[in-house]
């Protein structure tokens, strides 16, 4: 009788050893297929988000003032001429100075003006006939002095972006190109989609949905028992009440930023990256006239770091409703393999 038991129990034992066998083999099959879908999927997503076609899609110009000595000053505002064309997909007219967005998207902007400092020199970048921001350069002294701003818009198709000499100041340009004026789309956008087409937040939370779709129909339980992927969501809100950018995705992120300040006292700013530094500015104490500082850096950042601006003890900057002190920052393009890795990793484990 016990011989049977055994013998029974044994059977028993081989075929829930096979029953698992079988269904280890089920599963694997399924994250199989289901890999093969997401990476299809994927595949998909990064043609239609990183291949735009060239009709509407491609937008960017550069372009200096050329060999003309001084301009200005006049009685007037003018706007500038840039005729020395590095590049130019055809939305920025060299013969009016005018940039025309070609499509609904943002756009990433920047100028620099040099100037002989016996004179003022006051730049304005417009959109639409409204100031965006500006550089100023006190006359102070015979020297020749260098300012540059630059900011990120919104833009609708048909939106008109270009350069102003405030009255009564100057510019100048020689061979050398100081004084230049560019500009290109950073991704398209429509007035419904948040986050805005080309954005990576968008593109992961789709896969996020993929995933938990794949999950409920196939009768599978989220991984570890983890809630639903939420859609991202872009930092702007916290930006403005932090002053802090945090990084959405793993990739490789662009930041540029402005300082302006009265010489009486130095101007010190730091860009920070998670508490160290970067890159800085610092305007020493020189007379009292106004001065604009400005740098920039190309960071590689994993999704949750931080970004921001630290002004120096003893020091100070200035603003105003002209705007010369500014941060600006978008991604160049996301780290696919690394960031990927960090979806499933968040997905599975």
């Amino acid at each position: 009788m016990l011989k049977e038991l055994e013998a029974k129990l044994k059977d028993t034992e081989k075929q829930f050893e096979k029953k698992l066998a079988n269904l280890r083999s089920e599963i694997q099959g399924k994250i199989i297929l289901h890999s093969y879908f997401i990476n299809s999927m994927f595949s998909i997503l990064i043609m239609s988000y990183f291949h735009a076609t060239p009709q509407g899609s491609r937008v960017a110009f550069g372009a200096s003032i050329s060999n003309v000595g001084n301009i200005g000053p006049f009685n007037t505002e003018i706007t500038l001429l840039y005729r020395n064309v590095y590049f130019n997909s055809g939305s920025f007219n060299p013969a009016t100075g005018i940039f025309t967005a070609p499509v609904r998207g943002v756009y990433y902007f920047s100028f620099s003006g040099h100037n002989i400092s016996s004179r003022p020199m006051g730049l304005r970048l417009m959109k639409n006939g409204e100031q965006m921001v500006t550089v100023y350069n006190h006359a102070a002294g015979n020297r020749h002095e260098t300012a540059t701003n630059g900011m990120t818009l919104q833009l609708a198709a048909g939106d008109q972006v270009y350069m102003r000499l405030r009255a009564n100041t100057w510019i100048y340009d020689n061979n050398n190109n100081h004084s230049t004026f560019i500009g290109h789309l950073l991704f398209k956008a429509n007035k419904t989609t948040r986050p805005p087409p080309g954005s990576q937040a968008s593109m992961f939370s789709l896969l996020c949905i993929i995933l938990q779709k794949i999950w409920k129909t196939r009768g599978m339980i989220t991984p570890t028992g983890k809630p639903a992927c939420q859609p991202l969501t872009t930092p702007t809100d916290s930006f403005i009440t932090t002053g802090i950018f945090t990084a959405p995705v793993r990739g490789v992120y662009y930041f540029s930023f402005s300082g302006h300040n009265i010489s009486t006292r130095p101007m010190g700013l730091r860009l920070m990256k998670n508490g160290e530094q970067m890159v800085t500015v610092y305007n020493h104490a020189a007379g009292n006239r106004y001065e604009t500082a400005t740098n920039g850096m190309t960071l590689q950042l994993a999704a949750g770091d931080q970004v921001y601006m630290r002004l120096r003890p003893d020091t100070w900057i200035f603003d105003n409703v002209n705007n010369h002190s500014t941060f600006i920052g978008h991604l160049l393009f996301p780290l696919l393999r690394q960031a990927y890795a960090e979806l499933l990793g968040k997905l599975y484990f």
